[in-house]
């Protein structure tokens, strides 16, 4: 088993323990170095001919981990979507390098906001912010999530009154995935066990 996140009452600690076994904060990112990471990686062949496309689950796989962000290329089906989510401590960025995806972001006045992301487009995801991810289009999409420090947690919210419903914590391995590498993890917003 890869990484598991699991649902759980109270919280275990504010930053999770590093790949390298420290319980030391990382640092966290910025969201223009961490838009760079994704648009670096999206112009690289790390990802390329790694997703499969899969109408019953969003495969995921984490291509890149260290102490200060990791980085997922998730494959996405028409229909799916994640559902309105924060990402706990960890800041965001992603690009779509395949198709096209929907971004619902909640904002200030806790209204909800729609951005289109055609394929090359990015958005950062501050600290807190509540947003989904959809692909409302007929055809697949691909995106490449970056996130610093690495996910440790995830809080999902009823989409109807904006109050939380449920948090995820993620028991991260400690491994590293890469393109050579046959291990496939589910990323954590499934809320699954990953694949062996």
């Amino acid at each position: 088993m890869r990484g598991v996140f699991t649902p759980t009452a109270t919280a275990t600690s504010p930053h999770p323990s590093t790949p390298g076994g420290s319980d030391a904060c990382p640092v966290r990112l910025d969201d223009t170095l961490l838009e760079q990471i994704a648009a670096g990686i999206a112009a690289s062949p790390l990802w390329q001919g790694q997703i499969e496309h899969d109408p019953l689950v969003r495969p995921s796989i984490r291509l890149v981990v260290t102490e200060s962000y990791e980085v997922w290329l998730i494959g996405w089906s028409p229909g799916q979507s994640v559902e309105l989510h924060d990402h706990g401590d960890a800041a965001g960025a992603f690009v779509v390098v395949e198709g096209e995806l929907v971004e619902v972001v909640v904002d200030a006045d806790r209204n909800l906001r729609r951005n289109v992301i055609a394929a090359g487009g990015s958005r950062s995801v501050p600290v807190g912010e509540i947003h989904d991810v959809l692909n409302l289009s007929e055809a697949t999409a691909t995106s490449i999530h970056v996130y610093s420090p690495p996910l440790s947690s995830m809080t999902h919210y009823d989409a109807l009154t904006l109050e939380p419903v449920r948090e995820e914590r993620y028991v991260p391995d400690g491994a590293v995935y890469g393109p050579g590498d046959a291990a496939r993890a589910l990323h954590p917003a499934n809320g699954a066990r990953a694949r062996t």
